[in-house]
């Protein structure tokens, strides 16, 4: 398997008051993952808030489209899933974040959000495949990484980020396998079933998540199966994965001085995907578009 992120060493792009990860080099150059809107996308409202976004697209591989086609023309006779189905790709996404006091760093909020989400891969007449409908290019699927509503790390009834700092820290997992060999999907469920399932630990976390409070965004959760617990068999299925990639970031923010919210971002030494387009329909209005120089640490 596979792990296209490194976890040594930090790259940065550096512009005024922000700084933001860049692709490193070659490696990134064969990935099947694209960044959305060429980077991760910014916009600071003064003193008192931000929002933060970063998404992906992913493809296939010829390898991976290989591999997948010609399993699923073996598995026919099995009757397994949807015709036209030929993989999964389970990915996961642990989001951490602390804020407190810039005066005697007296905490003020901490919090978490840890998913599991389930993208079926499914070809279309043309061989592509079909992409969510939120975000709809062909031959992609699309991830939401963070989507970050910044002022709600002032917590539930926060307003403002002033005189506070903190920090969100991601880390995220994508496994895809082929879909005879793919983990059962039992537990993962729409947004409308999370939010009428009888299960406690369901019921709490949809409460908790709610949009006018929840510092992470809920646009991957609107549109595709998601879990709080990993896959059943997980473990057992795990060999049989044809590929594994890992992403993170941390966010180091602070709002104890100056004009804006000081925000730093770094990921690991590989940085991230290469730039993609945008999602049809959307321009970003307001949001950063970084070109700036790069430097290590």
């Amino acid at each position: 398997m596979k792990r296209l992120i490194a976890r040594a060493g930090l790259v940065f792009l550096s512009l005024g008051f922000l700084r933001l990860p860049v692709v490193a080099g070659a490696s990134a150059s064969a990935s099947p993952f694209e960044t959305v809107n060429a980077l991760p996308q910014l916009t600071v409202q003064g003193r008192d808030g931000f929002f933060f976004y970063w998404g992906l697209w992913r493809t296939l591989t010829s390898a991976e489209r290989a591999r997948l086609t010609h399993r699923r023309s073996l598995d026919l006779t099995r009757f397994l899933g949807e015709p036209g189905t030929i993989g999964r790709i389970y990915s996961h996404r642990n989001i951490r974040w602390s804020t407190s006091t810039c005066e005697g760093s007296e905490r003020v909020d901490e919090g978490s959000e840890e998913l599991w989400f389930l993208d079926e891969l499914i070809l279309d007449a043309d061989g592509r495949l079909e992409p969510v409908a939120e975000a709809s290019r062909s031959d992609y699927r699309y991830f939401s990484l963070l989507n970050l509503r910044g002022v709600k790390l002032a917590g539930a009834q926060g307003t403002s980020l002033r005189g506070m700092r903190g920090q969100v820290r991601l880390s995220s997992r994508f496994l895809l396998w082929a879909l005879s060999d793919a983990p059962q999907d039992r537990g993962f469920l729409s947004l409308r079933q999370f939010r009428e399932s009888p299960d406690l630990r369901n019921q709490r976390f949809f409460e908790q998540a709610n949009p006018g409070r929840w510092p992470i965004f809920y646009d991957e959760r609107a549109h595709k199966p998601h879990s709080l617990d990993a896959p059943v068999d997980l473990q057992e299925r795990l060999s049989a994965a044809l590929s594994e990639d890992h992403f993170e970031m941390t966010l180091d923010w602070s709002s104890c001085s100056g004009e804006q919210v000081q925000i730093e971002a770094g990921v690991p030494a590989e940085g991230i995907p290469p730039p993609g387009p945008n999602r049809p329909g959307r321009d970003d209005q307001g949001a950063e578009k970084i070109q700036p120089r790069t430097r290590k640490e």
